[in-house]
């Protein structure tokens, strides 16, 4: 091929190129006001977080009011036991003991800053011991406690500080999220309406 061919193929090229970068049209988009508000809110990472802090200080206020909520605990113990006898009084050359205890204690919290709790313990023994009249045994004791501050940490106030604080903390942050959201949008509508005016100048 001659350098004269090379040249025109390039140049032909080169126009029908050209002309399909000319064909191409350019795009438009037009955005309303209330259009370019709500992409930005849908977008900006600030009032993302912002609309998390609320959720979070109403898991905070959950969390301290859960203080007031009883609380049952169970709890279960066996002891098994085999010794070598050293009187004559046992029955069998081994003495077999089995012991197990059982119970509940439910405790509650007071708003007066005390508390009050209910405790059941029972159990039972049992042995071949010979000289054990009553076999197996069985026993049950009932304790009530309450105990109430006087001076400090007395008074329904001081036992809801928690709630009040996650109170607190949660209107603050819903006035953060509202301030964020009016920020946002005053912010869009100052760039909105400055590009509307230097568009028409």
């Amino acid at each position: 091929m001659k350098r004269g061919q090379c040249i025109v193929i390039a140049v032909l090229t080169l126009i029908l190129v050209g002309g399909a970068f000319a064909q191409q049209e350019t795009k438009t988009i037009t955005l309303s006001l209330e259009t370019c508000i709500i992409k930005a809110m849908e977008n900006n990472l600030g009032v993302a977080i912002e609309v998390l802090n609320p959720e979070l200080a109403e898991i905070s206020i959950a969390a301290a009011r859960e203080k007031f909520l009883p609380d049952l605990s169970l709890n279960y113990n066996r002891r098994d036991t085999n010794s070598a006898s050293y009187s004559f009084l046992d029955a069998a050359e081994t003495v077999a003991t089995l012991y197990s205890d059982y119970g509940a204690v439910l405790n509650q919290a007071l708003p007066t800053g005390g508390s009050f709790s209910v405790t059941v313990d029972n159990y039972k023994n049992e042995s071949n011991r010979s000289f054990q009249s009553i076999n197996p045994r069985y026993g049950s004791t009932l304790t009530f406690d309450f105990t109430q501050p006087l001076l400090k940490n007395f008074g329904y106030k001081n036992s809801r500080k928690d709630i009040i604080v996650a109170n607190n903390n949660l209107a603050i942050s819903e006035k953060d999220f509202e301030t964020a959201l009016q920020d946002t949008i005053y912010s869009v509508e100052e760039a909105y309406w400055n590009l509307v005016y230097s568009r028409n100048c």
